[in-house]
């Protein structure tokens, strides 16, 4: 017969994270998963042939889920390693709900130290064992993700994380079995089937890809992209990163869902549709975070999507995305376009004028040059 095991004792913190979950998951539990793919070898050959193929179903949502069928053999630190001088600085993003009283007055505060890879992710890990109990190592996507928003929930958890985000750099090594693809990030957006092929001129970001080292809870905000253009973000290596996206068919209703809530105690314009506006102005920032579930009980769809190591997430024109690191993550991403992103660039093109900000790329030189006049 075996020993009855000890009766383990209640952590006095047991009853409160129990409650701090279940209400998450309560709302949690409603958001549906964003589509999910897994393109065969003959489909993997060419990506923006694939990711035109599931352009209408996949653009509603505002985000997809691709699992790679092909997997890198040299590790991402071992490609970084080998980059002289690779140093990066962080956001500083404090944990809690934010308030805002002003259209602009929450910003991330730069760091003011630059890391190697190795100590991010010696903090990183430090700093995730202290919230765990000691062990450092990424729990389930859902529970980090209770708690993430529990945290955000709160009027001031106290808490900063920091975040190396928009980096200049590439894990992508162009001889090994992934970088030799036409997912590689440096070529996708130079493909023949990208409307950015004709851009010359070197935006990091948008056609050339940035690194993004993140932490435990670090975030990326509600935002769409540069002059709503596609992107492509590769997961190399870490923990999962937690997705939200809502296709552009809802971007309205986000925007006029934020000016309502989150940006409530703003005081001016009043109007509606010129809340709307000063809204989407503000979110262009990159700065406003807030729970999935106040844009879906304004009505909008918003879908989910867990992102492992080995996998792209794809968004749409003018589809607002947002999430976070459920631990050390490294990931990367550069923008491109298809044919159906002129109407959203017009769009966009409208928006920036009425901001007085510039356009990354001039929609002229997306342009595909005249028959007979030479690329300049």
């Amino acid at each position: 017969m075996l020993p009855t095991p000890p009766i383990a004792s209640r952590p006095p913190q047991l009853d409160v994270a129990i409650q701090r979950h279940q209400e998450q998951e309560a709302w949690l539990s409603t958001l549906p998963d964003a589509p999910t793919y897994r393109p065969s070898a003959e489909e993997w050959g060419d990506p923006l042939a694939y990711i035109r193929s599931i352009q209408p179903e996949a653009s509603l949502a505002g985000i997809a889920l691709i699992h790679a069928p092909v997997a890198p053999a040299l590790a991402p630190g071992r490609v970084l390693a080998d980059v002289p001088g690779f140093r990066f600085t962080t956001r500083i993003q404090a944990l809690g709900r934010q308030r805002w009283t002003a259209w602009d007055s929450v910003r991330f505060e730069e760091g003011d130290r630059e890391y190697t890879l190795e100590e991010f992710a010696a903090e990183a890990a430090a700093a995730e064992a202290a919230w765990y109990g000691g062990l450092a190592g990424p729990l389930p996507p859902r529970t980090a993700e209770c708690e993430y928003w529990a945290l955000q929930s709160s009027p001031n958890s106290g808490k900063i994380v920091e975040y190396g985000n928009d980096v200049e750099g590439t894990a992508f090594h162009p001889c090994d079995p992934l970088g030799a693809t036409k997912w590689n990030l440096n070529v996708l957006p130079h493909e023949p089937a990208s409307v950015l092929r004709h851009c010359h001129a070197h935006v990091p970001g948008v056609t050339s890809p940035m690194l993004y080292v993140g932490r435990l809870f670090s975030a990326f905000a509600w935002h769409v992209e540069d002059q709503h253009l596609y992107s492509i973000n590769y997961a190399h290596a870490g923990a999962a990163k937690v997705w939200y996206g809502v296709g552009a068919r809802d971007a309205d209703a986000l925007e006029s869902a934020a000016a309502a809530g989150a940006f409530a105690g703003v005081a001016r314009p009043t109007r509606p549709a010129q809340r709307a506006a000063a809204a989407a102005a503000a979110l262009a920032a990159k700065t406003t975070i807030f729970p999935p579930s106040d844009a879906a009980r304004a009505g909008v769809r918003v879908v989910r999507a867990v992102q492992l190591p080995g996998s792209f997430v794809v968004t749409f024109p003018r589809a607002y995305h947002a999430g976070f690191s459920a631990g050390t993550h490294l990931g990367e991403a550069v923008n491109f376009a298809l044919d159906d992103w002129w109407p959203h660039a017009l769009r966009a093109r409208a928006a920036h004028r009425a901001w007085g900000v510039p356009e990354a790329v001039p929609l002229e030189a997306a342009q595909e040059p005249e028959p007979g006049r030479a690329e300049r």
